[in-house]
């Protein structure tokens, strides 16, 4: 799987009626790991590292997360296109490595000062090619 990783503990605010963490809070799972990826790929803490909107966003749910686990998101850039690109992740319980989730999330390179859709330059698919790399090599 990706090589990026982010931790994030699940808070009793996560929880559903039934005990376990509620499907939509899956996607806020994958939007924390996509913002940490972001700010380490871009050196920026600001809604300025932030050139894209999701398109669409997928999960599929394998195994319900409780209330003390810690979720480990692994996620990577799987595709990237003239204006779009596709991310993946695994979502793991910490502990013991159970698959709770998969996702994908389309996103679009967008200029917001146009409000429209652009293509993504070549220094931004550089960047994000190596950064893909050394995610790799280290995971």
């Amino acid at each position: 799987m990706h090589g990026f990783l982010t931790r994030i503990p699940v808070r009793f605010r996560d929880l559903d009626a039934m005990g376990h963490v509620n499907h939509a809070v899956y996607f806020t799972y994958m939007e924390v790991a996509r913002q940490e990826y972001w700010f380490a790929l871009t050196g920026q803490s600001s809604v300025e590292a932030f050139k894209f909107v999701v398109g669409k966003a997928e999960c599929a749910y394998r195994s319900p997360a409780l209330l003390g686990e810690v979720v480990c998101v692994r996620l990577g850039v799987t595709r990237m296109g003239g204006a779009s690109f596709t991310m993946q992740y695994a979502l793991t319980d910490e502990a013991t490595g159970r698959l709770l989730a998969e996702g994908r999330t389309e996103l679009v390179s967008y200029d917001y000062a146009r409000k429209k859709a652009r293509r993504l330059t070549d220094e931004e698919r550089l960047s994000i090619e190596a950064f893909e790399a050394r995610h790799q090599r280290d995971s």
